[in-house]
């Protein structure tokens, strides 16, 4: 049996066996904050810096509060997505158990999140590929504690609360007996039937000011009604990551973005007229009202209950 925690607190200073980290063949977070420090005291990027399927284990810097950093390879983060996170917790546990089959303790942090998945189909991903390694016996004996590390205050008791739904008492065992049906259903379709879920993107900024209007005014009322919630603030990415941005936009059921402080950026605001102005025409085809854009920029964008299409105004 393996138990489950989730602890508010900063992984580089959290006093575990293992700290177990995903290299998506670039420093992203986490990972880029530890890179630096390995870097510091002498380590050659090769070290740790697994492919994908691959990991590399090697003794914490002086500076961390770990005693062994994990690296499991993946790949880029604009391929990662629920499945994928799934994979990557059942592969971290597997590694733990060829690597370093005596510890005792291992410290994660959710993945996902920061590059627009959903929280809780995230979490719910994660803790079924820990389900999956101690199903088929890829967890070592010694193995007592999984930690899932986390800064948000707010984001501790949302796991917490999703945690107790799952996995009541925390407990993982082989035979699921910790686990009602409902929960085990829950978890088997994990990662697997997420693909086929529609979403509704949500582009607004990480701020403090933000995260009641996210959280209970937007991502609860998505996911009631059987949606998933992707939210990213686009500033803080380039590149692929920005192209799978677009992507999850055009291919959104419902677009929500809050440009309360700002005006949008380019990432969000092409492809996200594009559909609009594709929306619109359709919608006037039927006699619909169009598309207005005002000079400051201020945007609302709304679904009637009797038709899919978005309109903005």
């Amino acid at each position: 049996m393996v138990r489950l925690e989730i602890v508010e607190a900063d992984a580089t200073q959290f006093d575990v066996d293992v700290l177990a980290m995903k290299y998506a063949q670039a420093w992203h977070g986490l990972d880029a904050s530890v890179w630096e420090r390995l870097v510091e005291v002498g380590h050659r990027k090769d070290d740790f810096s697994p492919l994908p399927g691959e990991y590399r284990i090697l003794d914490a810097a002086s500076s961390l509060a770990a005693k062994k950093l994990l690296f499991v390879g993946t790949e880029p983060l604009w391929k990662l997505g629920y499945l994928e996170i799934r994979v990557l917790a059942r592969t971290m546990l597997s590694a733990l158990t060829e690597s370093s089959p005596n510890s005792r303790t291992v410290a994660v942090t959710l993945h996902g999140v920061n590059y627009g998945l959903d929280e809780g189909e995230s979490f719910q991903s994660m803790i079924a590929g820990f389900m999956d390694a101690v199903e088929s016996g890829d967890v070592s004996n010694s193995l007592h504690t999984i930690i899932i590390v986390e800064l948000n205050r707010g984001r501790v008791g949302r796991l917490r609360a999703l945690l107790g739904e799952l996995v009541p008492g925390g407990i993982l065992d082989g035979g699921r007996s910790f686990i009602d049906k409902v929960s085990q259903e829950r978890l088997r379709a994990a990662g697997y039937a997420s693909a086929s879920k529609s979403h509704v993107f949500v582009a607004m900024p990480f701020s403090d000011d933000f995260e009641d209007v996210y959280h209970y005014a937007i991502h609860a009322a998505v996911n009631k009604v059987g949606l998933l919630c992707e939210r990213v603030d686009v500033t803080a990415f380039t590149g692929d990551i920005v192209q799978r941005i677009q992507e999850r936009i055009r291919s959104a059921a419902l677009l929500i973005a809050d440009l309360t402080t700002a005006n949008p950026n380019e990432p969000v605001e092409k492809p996200l007229l594009k559909r609009e102005r594709m929306r619109a025409r359709r919608a006037n085809d039927r006699g619909a009202g169009g598309i207005r854009v005002n000079k400051r920029r201020t945007v609302t964008i709304c679904a009637d209950s009797s038709d899919t299409s978005v309109t903005r105004r």
